[in-house]
């Protein structure tokens, strides 16, 4: 059991952390927003300055842009639905 741990901790040390990086969709009655759960993911993909915020427990970085939309979106009263890997996993009032 012991070297099984050693094995995975060995393994994880090995795989870069952008390849266990997630994908978000911040999806909402009028338009959706992209988002990164890393900020370098964030600035490569988006080519702006990034923000974060959480919802859901999950810290998700998306160009200050889109955080904005985000913002007037929950302001508006929209139903923030975020989307993690492609799967629904929690709705935002």
């Amino acid at each position: 059991m012991q070297l099984r741990k050693i094995v995975l901790l060995m393994l994880m040390t090995l795989v870069p952390a952008s390849a266990m990086a997630s994908q978000y969709e911040v999806q909402a009655q009028n338009g959706n927003e992209q988002g990164w759960s890393l900020k370098e993911e964030c600035e490569a993909n988006a080519s702006a300055n990034c923000t974060s915020a959480y919802f859901c427990s999950n810290e998700i970085w998306m160009a200050s842009v889109s955080f904005d939309a985000v913002q007037q979106r929950r302001y508006d009263g929209q139903q923030l639905v975020i989307v993690k890997d492609g799967n629904p996993i929690c709705a935002v009032n």
